[in-house]
């Protein structure tokens, strides 16, 4: 109808007929897209309650550079640098699937934006054990358990190790403004004061563990609902488990193999058809776009069957090996960071799809239910597998 997307088409058409509609992809919670003058964004911002912690590196900015923060337009939060590129500044609210979920756009879509993911996962959470367990505890459990398993230290130079993105570039002489991230990285720090959390949750729970909690409320606790539950964080741990132990050729749609490439082995990805990800993933050779240097009339190929990527295991032994430095992470580093972050994201969207369906049947004041699942290629299978796997369907 001209406004948005197609699948805000359709959710307004929905809502509107009375149908009753759950969204099941947390990755975005924090960051309203309406715009604050809206009513969904008056209500989004009357979520905060009291002031938001200040941000050092924006306090540093306004006293040392004049005319920041940049002026923003009313309706759209947005400015323009000094190449008039639009850049947008994120008024995101804290959350922790806001955080983690900044992930999945990077690798898929934006790759030129950088966000760091390395130095949380090589030295806070340190081992494949200690990362499975906090994001069991963080969608499964409470917040406050997933925080005593990250045990940051309270000096800012434990918390800063959270930081994905900087907004300040030092170039040895000068500290400047980093260019805006278009609100890709709406939650550069791990939210461990502040963040939303589930309605009503005592102890605070993030979205995904809150859903959980109202499938048992919706069934009085029944033991199926338990049993039910534990199946999915079972499933959610093997399906994690698998992805991440062979990135390139589990990951079905090849995207963590094309970003692999991209950062790892820019000579090649530069000079390759990228446009299929999912069959690049399958080559064992490709042919090049440029013509061989001693026999220009034909062209040359790369070997892609060698290029393998690391598994979760050996990513955490490589950054292990090496002495942590203060600067940036390599490209390849970063990549492999936001995959260990992605794999768990993603399976959480599946898992909360498996989660919303179960408690709408609980809910429902008939035998016959009719629910239609609006998703990804990737989050359907997901959804379809675990009713295959775990419950036996068919």
């Amino acid at each position: 109808d001209g406004t948005g997307a197609a699948l805000d088409y359709f959710l307004r058409r929905l809502e509107g007929r009375g149908c009753a509609v759950q969204r099941i992809d947390p990755r975005g919670l924090g960051d309203c897209d309406d715009g604050e003058e809206s009513k969904e964004g008056v209500a989004f911002r009357s979520l905060v309650t009291r002031p938001l912690p200040n941000d050092a590196e924006k306090d540093y900015l306004a006293t040392h550079q004049p005319g920041y923060p940049p002026p923003a337009n009313d309706k759209d939060d947005i400015d323009k640098d000094d190449d008039d590129e639009i850049v947008r500044y994120s008024r995101a609210l804290p959350s922790w699937e806001g955080y983690f979920g900044a992930a999945s756009e990077l690798l898929y879509y934006s790759p030129h934006v950088k966000a760091d993911y390395t130095p949380l996962l090589s030295q806070v959470l340190r081992n494949p054990k200690t990362t499975d367990d906090f994001f069991q505890a963080l969608y499964f459990g409470t917040i406050d358990e997933a925080l005593q398993i990250l045990h940051l230290a309270p000096d800012d130079e434990q918390r800063g190790l959270t930081c994905t993105r900087s907004l300040l570039y030092d170039d040895g002489t000068h500290t400047y403004a980093r260019p805006g991230d278009h609100s890709l990285v709406p939650v550069r720090h791990a939210p461990t004061r502040c963040y939303l959390k589930a309605k009503g949750s005592d102890p605070p729970r993030t979205w995904m563990a809150g859903q959980q909690q109202r499938l048992l409320r919706a069934t009085d606790g029944h033991p199926d609902a338990v049993s039910f539950l534990r199946a999915v964080r079972t499933w959610y741990r093997n399906a994690v488990r698998y992805l991440l132990q062979d990135p390139k050729h589990n990951d079905g749609d090849g995207d963590y193999f094309a970003a692999y490439l991209r950062a790892a082995h820019r000579e090649v990805y530069d000079d390759i058809d990228r446009s299929d990800p999912e069959a690049l993933r399958r080559r064992e050779t490709v042919p090049s776009l440029s013509r061989g240097r001693h026999h220009p009339q034909k062209k040359k190929k790369h070997v892609l069957r060698d290029l393998e990527m690391p598994d979760v295991d050996r990513i955490f032994r490589d950054w292990a090996r090496r002495a942590p430095g203060g600067g940036p992470s390599p490209a390849r580093d970063q990549v492999l960071a936001q995959i260990v972050v992605d794999a768990y994201q993603l399976k959480t969207v599946g898992a909360a799809a498996v989660v919303a369906v179960a408690e709408r049947v609980a809910r429902a004041q008939s035998d016959r239910v009719v629910l239609v699942l609006y998703a990804g290629g990737e989050h359907a299978t997901n959804v379809a597998e675990f009713f295959r796997t775990s419950m036996g369907f068919g």
